[in-house]
């Protein structure tokens, strides 16, 4: 079981549990993809989201302010899952500090 950080295009985002890969790709509703957010976390998206769903501001603004990973033309869309990395690159349980980052970005765009 892993414990990730689940952000909605709503702006919600609470801690769930997930076990196996198949949770991932139900919980982001389609292929998993992923894209860097700071040093040791992940952020988990479904990669064929290019059109479908609502865009996810709060994950935007998330890999921006966190990675600088992403260009005006990037678009993320739908339910995205964070998770953290350990040293040999698995993912594992997700920092609490992670949660008062995306508040605290969330409480600036007004969620």
């Amino acid at each position: 079981m892993t414990r990730v950080l689940r952000i909605t295009a709503t702006g919600r985002s609470r801690f769930i549990d997930v076990d196996a890969f198949g949770d991932y790709e139900r919980e982001v509703g389609g292929a998993v993809a992923t894209m860097p957010l700071g040093d040791d976390h992940l952020l988990i998206l479904d990669g064929e989201a290019t059109f479908a769903g609502h865009p996810n501001s709060l994950a935007m603004a998330a890999v921006a302010h966190l990675a600088s990973s992403m260009t005006h033309e990037d678009v993320i869309r739908g339910t995205v899952l964070v998770v953290r990395l350990d040293a040999a690159g698995r993912w594992c349980d997700v920092d609490d500090s992670i949660d008062h980052e995306i508040s605290g970005l969330a409480a600036l765009l007004r969620y």
